[in-house]
């Protein structure tokens, strides 16, 4: 699973950072209509998640992954010929449909494979660092490839990207079959989606986990994009070079620290983790607020470059835990649902950050909501805390309590984690989740 994500994110690599001008400078598409197109695969993603969690609790997460990886696919070897916008619409949403399949699948699949807590973290967290391996490789690959002038260039890298995903799916028929729980599957599969949908919904620990989430992912990844590289050029004043050094930064950062991280945020309550990654992406972006005090100058550029590393720490102690905390709120029959929800709440961040940010720095006011984005992130420190009290010791991990033996105690290892309470206690239709 850890080479399926490096090889695709190697390929995603290639063509994230390209999307927008392949789309206006090469194949001439305006501005308006580029930004458009450039949220529909999260639109698409968005709308078939649910049905994406069904089918990972009816016909499970290995086929989901082997046919959402061949719909990415077809949709990135489809993009080379398309010649206007509305000829950009059917493969961008063949990308988003597999692009939210393999993640729905994939987050199911170390939940059902890796049971131990303590692996499943430490999974999740080299997950994360193979797939920022993996765009960083293929961005940098990219950069030596691309040419406006050269459109068979942008023909080569999706093609490419394409056969990324290719090699994943193949990659899926090599996981082994899931075959316990038979009867639990036939009768998720003989409950109705929208009322298994309802009693996922009607765990309301976990509904307070992904609105935090959604949150966390709003002020961060949700913004990042639009938010910091549009804020940097057009009010830090700072060159584009300047702000692919930053990603680079980032990259390479995550790179390095996230094993380092991992075995830190393993150690402390899932929740503690959140209010991490919540306080360093406000220390990014007050970073961000603060070099905007001092357009085109060297303090703005440092603190530009510093803002990547310190938002990756951020995303190292949110990586490991955002998923595993879904996981652990979850019931067997319904895991695929709690991951589609998951995912839906993030693809919405992702859509609706992009958006009003836009609106904001079109606007003149992009000072105030580098602000604004400090001071939710801020408030998502708060919350996170405020979730751990609601938690249980074993799904937040609490020391003492929850399982705090390491990977390689032997027999007391394995002792420990059978005396282990239940993580995942089954949510009936009442109260009780980087």
């Amino acid at each position: 699973m850890l080479s399926m994500a490096l090889v695709s994110c190697l390929g995603s690599g290639l063509t994230y950072p390209f999307l927008l001008v392949y789309l206006h400078d090469v194949r001439h598409i305006s501005l308006g209509s580029t930004g458009l197109l450039m949220a529909l695969p999260a639109v698409f993603g968005l709308v078939a998640t649910p049905l994406t969690g069904s089918l990972v609790d009816g016909v499970g997460a290995r086929a989901v992954l082997f046919w959402s990886a061949l719909a990415a696919a077809t949709g990135s070897a489809l993009l080379p010929a398309i010649s206007s916008a509305p000829s950009a619409i059917a493969p961008l949403a063949l990308y988003g449909l597999g692009t939210v399949g393999i993640a729905t699948a994939i987050n199911t699949l170390f939940a059902q494979l890796i049971h131990d807590p303590v692996l499943q973290t430490r999974a999740f967290s080299l997950n994360f660092m193979f797939v920022n391996l993996g765009l960083a490789a293929g961005a940098l690959i990219a950069a030596e490839i691309v040419a406006v002038r050269r459109p068979g260039t942008f023909s080569l890298i999706y093609l490419l990207d394409a056969a990324s995903f290719v090699v994943a799916a193949v990659g899926s028929v090599t996981l082994p079959r899931r075959t316990r729980l038979a009867g639990t599957k036939a009768r998720v599969r003989s409950r109705p989606s929208a009322n298994a949908y309802r009693m996922v919904l009607a765990n309301r620990i976990f509904l307070r986990y992904v609105m935090l989430l959604g949150a966390i992912f709003l002020v961060g990844y949700g913004a990042l994009d639009a938010g910091f590289v549009g804020y940097s050029v057009t009010s830090v004043r700072i060159s584009p070079s300047l702000v692919a050094d930053c990603f680079v930064v980032n990259f390479v950062v995550i790179i390095c620290l996230q094993q380092v991280a991992s075995r830190f945020v393993e150690r402390i309550p899932r929740s503690f983790a959140l209010a991490i990654a919540s306080s360093a992406f406000a220390l990014a972006w007050l970073a961000e607020w603060t070099a905007g005090r001092f357009p085109g100058s060297m303090t703005s550029k440092v603190l530009v470059i510093s803002f990547g590393a310190i938002f990756a720490l951020g995303e190292m102690a949110l990586s490991p835990v955002r998923n595993v905390l879904v996981n652990a709120l979850a019931t067997e029959e319904l895991r695929g649902r709690y991951n589609a929800v998951s995912v839906s709440v993030i693809q919405s961040a992702n859509i609706v950050a992009p958006a009003v940010i836009g609106i904001l720095l079109g606007a003149s006011l992009g000072g105030p909501l580098v602000l604004a984005l400090v001071i939710l992130s801020a408030l998502a420190v708060l919350a996170s805390l405020q979730l751990g009290t609601r938690l249980s010791p074993a799904q937040d991990n609490r020391p003492g309590i929850a399982l705090t033996v390491r990977v390689g105690r032997g027999r007391r290892h394995h002792h420990a984690a059978a005396r282990e309470p239940e993580a995942n206690p089954a949510p009936a239709p009442g109260p009780l989740s980087r």
